[in-house]
């Protein structure tokens, strides 16, 4: 169990043993409509969860703004004793009232420092919850159609089990997005990038137009380009045609001090990969999701992964790649 879902055990607990509930009526055009059953539960327990955390966030600065008046309330007091504004004399600190109001002034202090450290990680798991809340928001305003939902995962975990598979799952899901990010990252084949750069720079050449002089007896005309000032010379396409071979050979060679074929993917092996892990990151995702459940099930709560896939969270059947 993460640490926050620890810290905020206390006014967790209840949040697991309710139930689910949609809210009244659907407005009109709610896009919500289109999920499956099981799947729009989730999508408003979630909604409420966030609502809740909200709810919290505002009792605890209620009560952080509270105790910081009191803290200085007393203080005030105590400094207006020791320095004798209710009485014209000046007062020890070592008097017992002197000393009463100290031990208040310390009392409050770390009740607000206690506070502070509650709230520090409610914050946590409400910035969370928001954040996964503006995705399944955004996520419903793209559906043009009513998705499929996923078969359920026969997960057969006994609930001692719940922690542990959790953060295996989760160590896998880390691994598959540092693998996903290595594709992404992995250069591409030097032999592609210079078939790319030779047909840039013959698709830039442009030759001065003669046949305007040999025809019509006019000037020859330089290539132009049209900018937001009026035509001008083409002098790139000038250069890609008069100086083509050694252009192509000049960048041919940069191509080749920065190459890396030991690491180097294809198109085409760049894409299966992707496709694979994203396959494996999904069921990953998904298996996350039904602990995460059916440890809510048994009166358990684990904070769900504001980058979590949306599909996997609400038990929908992934996209077609």
């Amino acid at each position: 169990m993460s640490q926050v879902a620890a810290g905020n055990a206390d006014h967790r607990q209840d949040d697991a043993s309710r139930e689910p509930e949609t809210p009244g009526p659907l407005p009109r055009g709610d896009r919500s409509r289109l999920l499956p059953e099981r799947s729009r539960c989730k999508y408003f327990a979630i909604k409420t969860q966030c609502a809740e955390a909200n709810a919290i966030a505002r009792d605890l600065a209620a009560r952080a703004n509270d105790l910081r008046e009191k803290i200085q309330s007393k203080t005030a007091l105590r400094n207006n004793f020791l320095n004798g504004a209710h009485d014209g004399l000046s007062h020890s600190e070592r008097e017992p009232y002197a000393v009463e109001l100290e031990a208040e002034i310390r009392e409050l202090v770390e009740a607000r420092n206690r506070l502070e450290e509650r709230t520090v990680a409610h914050a946590e798991r409400r910035n969370v919850l928001a954040a996964l809340d503006r995705r399944l928001t955004e996520f419903l305003a793209s559906l043009s159609a009513a998705p499929a939902a996923a078969a359920p995962l026969d997960l057969k975990l006994s609930a001692d089990k719940f922690d542990t598979e959790l953060a295996k799952t989760r160590a896998q899901i880390r691994d598959l997005l540092e693998r996903i990010a290595q594709v992404e990252r992995a250069p591409h084949p030097s032999g592609v990038v210079k078939a790319r750069a030779r047909a840039k720079i013959e698709a830039l050449a442009a030759h001065p137009n003669v046949r305007v002089a040999v025809e019509h007896g006019e000037d020859f005309r330089f290539p132009t380009i049209v900018e937001k000032t009026g035509a001008a010379i083409d002098v790139g396409g000038l250069l890609c045609w008069l100086l083509k071979d050694r252009l192509i050979a000049a960048v041919e060679r940069e191509i080749d001090e920065v190459a890396d074929d030991s690491r180097a993917l294809d198109a085409t092996t760049r894409k299966r990969m992707r496709t694979d892990l994203a396959a494996e990151l999904f069921a990953a995702e998904s298996r996350e999701e039904a602990i995460i459940s059916a440890a809510e099930a048994v009166g358990r709560t684990f904070d769900r992964r504001a980058d979590g896939d949306v599909r996997a969270v609400l038990g929908l059947a992934a996209a077609r790649p």
